[in-house]
């Protein structure tokens, strides 16, 4: 499949499907709220198939897009890229539901990501090995965010980082 082939394949959350549900904190002051909906090309062999490894590249791209348009630049947008690609791989990787559902909230004073993979269990962050080439994905986003949680669905993992020049309590 290629990259414009599985393109169709994206929904808006409108749809039916999963959804990303977040604090209601996330949603005071909302000036943007987009969500994706993308349908999986996963094996379940425990790896991610190519075809859907492009989808943490293309929504990368669409978040940066999406914050420039709001006048960001530099690291807070390069911060919700490295979020996007730890949080999407892991919904892709560890999910198991036919879609993912991503979404991307602007208010204010937060940029929320969020990414509900379809888990039967609660995703958490674990110790990994210095030599284990997995394992420190909610590391990062936690180190990155200004708050991060999993939702009360417990499928859903959600994250805020401080928009520029303003003052988010951690």
């Amino acid at each position: 499949m290629t990259m414009l082939q599985s393109a169709v394949v994206v929904r808006l959350l409108s749809d039916k499907g999963p959804e990303c549900i977040v604090p209601d904190a996330c949603m005071t002051d909302v000036c943007d709220d987009l969500g994706i909906r993308v349908t999986r090309a996963d094996d379940h062999s425990g790896s991610t198939p190519e075809t859907d490894g492009r989808w943490v590249g293309s929504l990368r791209r669409i978040v940066a897009a999406k914050l420039t348009t709001w006048g960001m630049s530099g690291e807070p947008v390069q911060d919700a890229q490295l979020i996007v690609s730890e949080l999407v791989t892991n919904a892709l990787r560890y999910g198991e539901a036919a879609e993912i559902a991503f979404r991307l909230i602007l208010t204010t004073k937060t940029i929320t990501l969020a990414v509900n993979g379809g888990t039967s269990y609660r995703p958490r962050a674990v110790e990994s090995d210095t030599d284990s080439e997995n394992g420190r994905g909610l590391f990062i986003v936690a180190a990155l965010a200004s708050s991060w949680g999993i939702g009360d669905d417990g499928t859903t993992t959600w994250c805020t980082l401080r928009r520029p020049g303003t003052e988010v309590a951690r």
